[in-house]
């Protein structure tokens, strides 16, 4: 098995603190466990950069969204095209915070998940009940709303592309150095999505470090 442990710095870090944070985690590369498929997800402004100063690493880089659409009339928006010609692996995509604040839906999830595979890249898929959907009964309705909307439109060869789903509760905490091991440990994980325990390189390198002693 392999365990995917990654983070994504959401609008953070300018490109002098990102090739900063790449250059210091491309020195530690060479020792990373096998198991463990590590990956970064800088803003758009850094990805060509990051994935440049990675390229000779295991480390994946991806995108934190993008449109469905090749091309068009999409003011601010970002194409698979483009994250593709940036030589990107992954994408980001139904974050909790993109579904509250700008309007993404399991609808567009969908578009966004087809359009990623057909593209090349995978798909992480962000999935999660609030507090409220939990207490009222309701989790497993939404995870299954939010997995089944993200793969829709998949169809044919591309419902066996690889497909990465974070599961994170809005209610719950955050992975850190103090609770990776036991996190990584439990049966039906197999990967870790890290917020902001994981923005500095030594901070990264080192749940990377307490996750492999765990597997």
């Amino acid at each position: 098995m392999v365990y995917w442990v990654g983070t994504s710095w959401k609008m953070n870090k300018t490109l002098a603190e990102a090739l900063a944070f790449a250059k210091a985690l491309a020195g530690f590369a060479p020792g990373f466990d096998q198991r463990i498929q590590p990956f970064v997800i800088p803003p758009f402004t850094a990805v060509r950069e990051v994935k440049q100063a990675l390229a000779s690493t295991r480390i994946k880089v991806g995108a934190q969204n993008m449109h469905w659409a090749d091309a068009g009339a999409w003011t601010g928006e970002i194409s698979p095209l483009m994250l593709g010609d940036c030589g990107l692996d992954l994408v980001e995509l139904g974050h909790s915070e993109r579904r509250q604040h700008f309007g993404e839906t399991d609808h567009t999830v969908g578009l966004k998940t087809a359009a990623a595979v057909r593209h090349g890249l995978i798909p992480l898929i962000c999935v999660g009940e609030t507090l409220a959907e939990r207490e009222s009964g309701k989790a497993d309705a939404v995870l299954t709303a939010q997995v089944e909307g993200a793969l829709q439109f998949l169809e044919g060869e591309a419902r066996g592309a690889k497909i990465l789903f974070a599961y994170e509760p809005v209610y719950g905490g955050s992975v850190n150095p103090g609770n990776a091991a036991e996190l990584i440990g439990q049966p039906n994980i197999d990967g870790l999505f890290i917020g902001r325990s994981a923005w500095r390189a030594q901070g990264y390198i080192d749940i990377l470090q307490r996750a492999s002693a765990a597997i």
